[in-house]
């Protein structure tokens, strides 16, 4: 059986977006969060890993199948998302008093 890689980008896209949510919900402004800091910290570190996958697949979708607008699409929100858990997950960091 020969599994479709088309849709990893996607696939990595949908985690990645509910990954977000759960950092955006779970730490909110001025509160306590409700998961410890470390599960954040890991859920933003493996969001930013799976949404660099995503742009590698798209990328190579994209290169194989020639420009299409979705893939495009796919690949800039996934970067962006990527981007935004890297921040997020940086600024945990920053709050543990353990960064440079």
């Amino acid at each position: 059986m020969k599994i479709n890689r088309a849709n990893y980008s996607v696939i990595a896209l949908c985690i990645a977006v509910f990954f977000n949510g759960i950092l955006i919900f779970a730490g909110a402004a001025g509160e306590e969060p409700i998961i410890p800091i470390l599960m954040l910290l890991l859920i933003s570190e493996l969001g930013l890993i799976i949404s660099l996958a995503g742009v590698y697949y798209g990328a190579k979708q994209l290169i194989n199948d020639g420009v299409n607008i979705k893939t495009i699409a796919v690949i800039v929100a996934c970067a962006s998302l990527g981007l935004m858990l890297g921040y997020k997950g940086y600024v945990l960091w920053q709050s543990l008093g353990l960064g440079a």
